[in-house]
């Protein structure tokens, strides 16, 4: 796949690959951020992945331009995607309406039976493209179409930490308390950020929802693992 490299910055380049949200592309992100990551080369910085690109940062008094495209060249030349691993974490959700607050909203939106959104959005496997736009926020791919709806017109000032939301074609878990505009259709009782203490989430991982009950979710007695499917 072509990519184009950009200066972006004194000291930083924008990798760019084909600009669309999809599996091949990010097949491509991933091999390159994390052939660049393993191999550890002298002058960069920090390597930070997005949908479609990398941003890379470097030292300038030992690296330029020219030298950073021989790098990722060599990487892309180098790195097989079959040869990284994949890992699944399972995160438990009460999809109940006390904690779904848009649920109205999503039935008017879907057409579904509240049983039917619950299926569909919990029999997924969900690709994690990036993390951001705070921590341990992750953006994941791979929802059913079903499930399609547009953010909400005005976001709201708060939305309680372990939401989860749908806006457009994505789905995703808060994993604190802040602003936001998804459409909120449950809320699971893991505390994301303190799970990042001892099970880092990557991208390139794979996460599965499953459903509890409100009393399960109250006995909060979940502990998600990060279990290899793929890889060494």
């Amino acid at each position: 796949m072509n990519y184009n490299i950009s200066q972006y910055g004194d000291s930083a380049v924008l990798i760019q690959f084909k600009n669309e949200i999809s599996y091949e592309v990010h097949y491509e992100v991933r091999r390159l951020y994390e052939g660049l990551r393993k191999q550890a080369f002298k002058g960069v910085k920090a390597v930070i992945p997005a949908y479609n690109s990398i941003t890379l940062l470097y030292e300038s008094t030992l690296l330029n331009l020219k030298g950073i495209k021989s790098i990722v060249k060599e990487v892309m030349q180098n790195i097989d995607y079959n040869s990284l691993s994949s890992y699944q974490i399972e995160i438990p959700i009460c999809y109940e309406s006390s904690f779904a607050i848009d649920k109205e909203t999503v039935l008017n939106q879907t057409k579904l039976s509240w049983e039917e959104v619950v299926s569909i959005h919990s029999s997924s496997q969900y690709l994690v493209y990036m993390l951001g736009f705070v921590p341990g926020f992750l953006y994941l791919g791979g929802l059913d179409e079903r499930l399609f709806i547009p953010r909400l017109d005005e976001p709201r000032l708060k939305v309680e930490s372990g939401s989860i939301g749908l806006a457009s074609n994505q789905t995703g878990v808060y994993p604190m308390a802040i602003s936001g505009g998804w459409q909120i259709i449950g809320r699971t009782p893991v505390d994301l950020l303190e799970l990042s203490k001892t099970v880092k989430i990557e991208m390139g991982d794979f996460v599965k929802f499953f459903p509890i009950t409100s009393d399960e979710y109250k006995s909060n007695k979940y502990q998600p693992k990060r279990m290899l499917i793929h890889g060494n």
